[in-house]
């Protein structure tokens, strides 16, 4: 029994903490996204929010068709109190809250106005089978029991009559008959008086789920006009990007053309900006193959001698109009040679 209440604590414990883990990751998911301005963050919170309230209003609609649904065979307030009965020894978390709904509404069991702690039958430790080993056979919950009961056992002189009364009260009250029993329990069941508590608060759950619509509607549209002005100011962002590349393209483009027609008009303008080096040629150290002091095969020695000296030749006259000196000697020389030509003509 220790194990198992122990295990439902920490199952409670696990839900518990669960749903603040869900909490905190969606009300950081809103923060971080508004902070960053992440659309997806703003959106999922968004999406997630209106999520809850969808499960809010589904909870409450449910609610009011098992209290206001008749089936007995279907799902229904009956059958989940039945199941609840069923329960309770194995569920510590059930049996907390049974015990509280039948001191709150003074009641026992769950169907029947005036045998509803018959109910209790349902249970696996309270039935009066043969085959139940428990000392609970036959008996109800101590909730099940008056208060009157226990309070005038407390003002006797004895100390132990108030504990003595509270076990008498709910053991073998399943032989007894409500005649005998209406004044130590509650007979009733609590189908009825749950029933009207919720009657009596509908209008409040109705207009509870009603106001919280308003929070969440304006969360979901502050969160989702965030989105689009994000959105929005990177969309500008990217247009003025575009406008300025274009920009650039066409003054570059009017500057290359108004170079050209300068170049056609021949004034060389400076565009050095647009004008990219040429590649300069590499400087080869190779020299030229020199020709073998050997005759080839296939040629006659004299025809290879005649060769080397026109090549020679070639050579030298290359030579002397390319420098500058060999040509003022060969004008000098010229000269020479046409002065005494021009003598020995006024001569003869």
């Amino acid at each position: 029994m220790f194990g198992k209440s122990l295990g439902n604590q920490i199952f409670q414990v696990k839900n518990r903490g669960f749903g603040c883990f869900i909490i905190c990751v969606i009300t950081m998911a809103g923060a971080v996204g508004a902070l960053r301005d992440n659309i997806s963050l703003l959106k999922t919170f968004a999406m997630s929010v209106f999520f809850c309230y969808i499960v809010l209003v589904l909870g409450t609609f449910c609610l009011f068709i098992l209290f206001y649904a008749d089936n007995p065979d279907g799902i229904s307030a009956q059958t989940i109190l039945q199941y609840s009965i069923g329960r309770y020894h194995n569920n510590r978390n059930i049996a907390d809250l049974v015990d509280y709904m039948q001191e709150q509404l003074e009641c026992c069991g769950v169907s029947s106005v005036a045998a509803g702690f018959r109910d209790w039958g349902l249970s696996s430790q309270f039935n009066c089978s043969d085959t139940n080993p428990f000392p609970e056979r036959c008996g109800v919950p101590y909730s099940c029991c008056r208060r009157s009961v226990v309070s005038e056992a407390a003002g006797s002189a004895n100390p132990l009559l108030p504990a003595m009364r509270s076990l008498e009260c709910w053991q073998n009250a399943l032989k007894k008959r409500p005649q005998d029993i209406e004044n130590d329990i509650h007979t009733r069941g609590c189908l009825l008086p749950l029933r009207s508590v919720f009657e009596t608060h509908a209008l409040h759950i109705g207009m509870v789920v009603a106001v919280i619509i308003i929070p969440v509607s304006l969360s979901v549209c502050i969160a989702n006009i965030l989105a689009r002005q994000i959105d929005h100011q990177r969309w500008l962002l990217e247009r003025e990007a575009r406008r300025h590349d274009r920009r650039r393209k066409r003054d570059r483009s009017a500057v290359t053309a108004s170079a050209f027609r300068q170049m056609e008009a021949g004034v060389l303008p400076e565009i050095t900006q647009f004008q990219q080096p040429l590649p300069q040629p590499k400087k080869s150290t190779e020299r030229a193959p020199k020709l073998p002091d050997t005759p080839p095969p296939d040629k006659p020695p004299v025809e290879f001698t005649n060769q080397r000296k026109t090549s020679r030749a070639h050579k030298g006259t290359r030579a002397a109009s390319t420098s500058p000196k060999r040509k003022m000697s060969s004008g000098a020389r010229m000269g020479e040679t046409s002065a005494p030509k021009k003598v020995s003509e006024e001569n003869t």
